[in-house]
């Protein structure tokens, strides 16, 4: 089931709410608005850290994201293969024994 909200009353999925607001920097780490503490934060931050807050400010964090969900369903359809190998390979071996 697909989580639905509602835009400028236009009813859209959660995930294109996210991309817009992904595309703007405007992600949980957001560098447009600065919280109380988070300067202190960006120089204080770990390399791997300050990455992520570069990714933002330089809006590929949307594409990141969608990377990830499109390499989440490669591997459910690899997996959906795999299972449907087995599948025929079953059903072959059933098959050659009903033709003996």
């Amino acid at each position: 089931m697909r989580e639905t909200d509602n835009l400028n009353s236009v009813r859209c999925r959660r995930k294109d709410i996210t991309d817009i607001f992904l595309g703007t920097g405007l992600g949980p780490r957001s560098y447009a608005i600065i919280e109380q503490g988070m300067i202190s934060r960006l120089i204080e931050a770990k390399p791997d850290e300050l990455r992520v807050f570069m990714e933002e400010a330089a809006g590929i964090s949307k594409y990141k994201e969608c990377r990830k969900e499109t390499e989440q369903r490669m591997n459910h359809t690899h997996e959906h293969k795999a299972r449907l190998d087995d599948v025929r390979n079953e059903l072959d071996k059933q098959l050659d024994k009903l033709k003996k």
